[in-house]
């Protein structure tokens, strides 16, 4: 296929958090009418984690509270489809498919129950329904829409290992899958679209996910099968900003940054970014561009084959949930601690990361950010060597002291 025949588009669950989202996806797949187009989307926000949470009730023999949160699932993507698509014929179609995955699911609930295991292989297979739902969701939306539009299930497509619940995509073997399923439908559809984050082993041919946040690993993947210089991936915000716009106000855009320093970010923790995709990127030279669902002409982030980053202020961004000594690298591992910290720490720590700032004015913030939590523990990471620093506290001020150092920094 000749560079940039089809254009590779990757719609994020948190950004498709609202009717209107769907339509905002809706007009920007009519702009580009005219051009082939693979579209890969993500389970709605919080689907993935709510379908583990139900097989870990599952095993742990309470499966009504488990069967409670697949109807809530279920409701939740009945009653998008219910606001968004008005042709009842579709729409019937639709449901019928939604409620044959409710019931599958329940089906798998209801074996993990009886025999209170839950193995990664079948974990995979439950959590692979966020992004079935969604997937069936907006094809039914887009389908009302006239568009030349089919879908494919991603299982079809993309080979891994069985390393169930982070596997490894197969590249010459999901060329070979692509040839065979996916390029095909380009024949006769302008739009294809298939799901992130789930493939099927090569070995036992069974379900198996790329890992959390693994979408965007899917979308590379797929784009540099297909041969396109370039993935839109279309969030809730304007491209990456200098802090969490949902946290702080007045956040600046980050308009470019290198592979070299995406990678950085993401082995770090940023959530934007699936490491494994940069690879990808560098390999076959693949633009990564982030916007805005909500503001397609607004500010935008590139990620580009780039010897140095464009100058930009500095990337604030806060991991939580550090609940655990074995989790924070400064802290120990032995029961005794892991109880004081409980005790010290109920609502666990939070590590914030500081990318490309002025390490002696972040030093001279440190006393004051000390005072915020009350003399308790502080743990600052200073490392030379990266353009990346750490400090943990105490999760409770942990958007007050996020605040504090973009406000000063």
């Amino acid at each position: 296929m000749k560079k940039n025949e089809i254009k590779v588009m990757k719609f994020g669950g948190r950004a498709l958090s609202s009717t209107n989202s769907f339509f905002s996806m809706a007009d920007i797949i009519y702009k580009h009418k005219n051009t082939k187009q693979l579209i890969i989307v993500s389970a709605l926000e919080d689907t993935t984690r709510m379908l583990k949470k139900a097989a870990q009730l599952a095993e742990n023999l309470n499966i009504k509270e488990g069967e409670q949160i697949i109807e809530n699932i279920y409701n939740k993507h009945i009653n998008y489809a219910n606001q968004i698509i008005s042709n009842q014929y579709i729409l019937q179609e639709l449901r019928a498919v939604l409620t044959n995955y409710k019931n599958e699911i329940q089906k798998i609930l209801e074996g993990v129950n009886i025999t209170n295991e839950l193995t990664a292989r079948t974990l995979d297979l439950i959590m692979s329904y966020g992004e079935k739902l969604a997937l069936q969701l907006i094809y039914h939306f887009l389908k009302e829409k006239n568009f030349s539009i089919a879908f494919i299930e991603a299982e079809k497509l993309i080979l891994t290992n069985n390393n169930y619940n982070y596997a490894s995509p197969l590249f010459e073997d999901t060329l070979a899958k692509c040839k065979d399923n996916l390029f095909p439908l380009f024949e006769s559809f302008q739009i294809v679209i298939t799901q992130g984050f789930v493939g099927t082993s090569k070995s036992s041919e069974q379900t198996t996910t790329l890992g959390i946040e693994s979408s965007n690993l899917s979308a590379a993947l797929l784009a540099a099968i297909c041969n396109t210089s370039e993935i839109t991936f279309w969030t809730d915000v304007e491209g990456f900003r200098s802090c969490d716009p949902k946290l702080i106000n007045n956040t600046k855009p980050v308009k470019s940054i290198s592979y070299k320093d995406a990678r950085l970010l993401a082995d770090n923790g940023f959530k934007l970014i699936f490491p494994k995709m940069i690879d990808i990127a560098i390999k076959y030279k693949i633009r990564l561009i982030y916007k805005s669902i909500f503001s397609p002409d607004g500010d935008f982030t590139e990620i580009a084959e780039k010897d140095t980053v464009e100058k930009f202020t500095h990337i604030i961004y806060k991991i939580d949930h550090l609940r655990h000594y074995s989790q924070s690298k400064h802290l120990s591992k032995s029961k005794e601690k892991h109880l004081r910290f409980k005790k010290a720490f109920p609502n666990g720590l939070s590590k914030i990361c500081i990318f490309n700032t002025n390490l002696e004015k972040l030093i001279g913030l440190l006393s004051d950010i000390y005072k915020m939590n009350n003399g308790n523990l502080i743990h600052f990471n200073i490392n030379n060597d990266s353009k990346i620093q750490e400090i943990t506290l105490n999760s409770g001020i942990s958007n007050k002291v996020l605040e504090f150092i973009h406000e000063n920094l």
